[in-house]
C-alpha cells in the first residue's frame, strides 16, 4: 500500500535527522575519541565523516523536516481522497445508508398507492412505492429521494409550494 511507502520514507528521514543531530554533538566526545551515544543512536567514529559545516547541518535538518511534512501532507490528502471515494461508493447502497424520500401520500392498500403514483407519473415524476411495516404496513408514494436531508428539504419546500402542500420527508435505511 502507498501509505506504507510514505511511512517508511518518513522513518528513514527521521533516522537521518537523528543521525545529523548526533553528528552535531561531535564536540561532546571524551579524550579517547570514543563516540558519545544519545538515545542509543550510533555516532559515526570517522572524524572526516563528521566534518559537515554547521551551516549545512541546520539546512539539511530543515530540508529533511520539510520533506517529511510534505510527504505527510500528501499521505493525508491521499487517505482523505480514498475515504471519500469509499463513502461515495457506499452512498449508492441504499440498504446501508439513509435515504430521504419526498412522500406525497401514504396508503394502507397498495392499489391506492399505485393509482396515486400514476398521477405523479403523468406530471413527469418517477414515483416509487415504499412499503414500511413499522408504519402500520403503509404504502408510501415517494416522488423523489435524496442522499442528504438538506437536499431533500430544499426540494420539499418547492414541491409543497407548487404541487402538494401535504408532502413530507421520510428517512429510510
Amino acid at each position: 500500500m502507498e501509505y506504507r511507502k510514505v511511512l517508511f520514507k518518513a522513518m528513514l528521514i527521521l533516522l537521518l535527522v537523528l543521525q545529523l543531530v548526533d553528528i552535531s554533538s561531535c564536540g561532546n566526545r571524551n579524550k579517547e575519541n570514543t563516540p558519545v551515544r544519545s538515545n542509543s543512536v550510533p555516532v559515526l567514529t570517522n572524524p572526516k565523516a563528521n566534518k559537515i559545516p554547521k551551516d549545512n547541518q541546520h539546512k539539511i535538518i530543515e530540508d529533511s523536516v520539510k520533506k517529511v511534512l510534505a510527504e505527510k501532507k500528501t499521505f493525508e490528502e491521499r487517505l482523505t481522497d480514498s475515504l471519500l471515494a469509499v463513502g461515495q461508493d457506499a452512498g449508492n447502497n441504499t440498504n446501508c445508508f439513509t435515504r430521504y424520500h419526498i412522500i406525497a401520500g401514504s396508503f394502507s392498500a397498495k392499489i391506492n398507492a399505485r393509482g396515486f403514483a400514476a398521477k405523479f407519473s403523468s406530471k413527469g415524476f418517477k414515483p416509487e412505492i415504499i412499503y414500511d411495516e413499522s408504519k402500520a404496513g403503509s404504502y408510501m408514494v415517494s416522488v423523489r429521494s435524496f442522499k442528504t436531508y438538506d437536499d431533500a428539504s430544499v426540494f420539499l419546500e418547492k414541491f409543497k409550494s407548487n404541487i402538494d402542500p401535504k408532502a413530507w420527508i421520510y428517512a429510510s435505511k
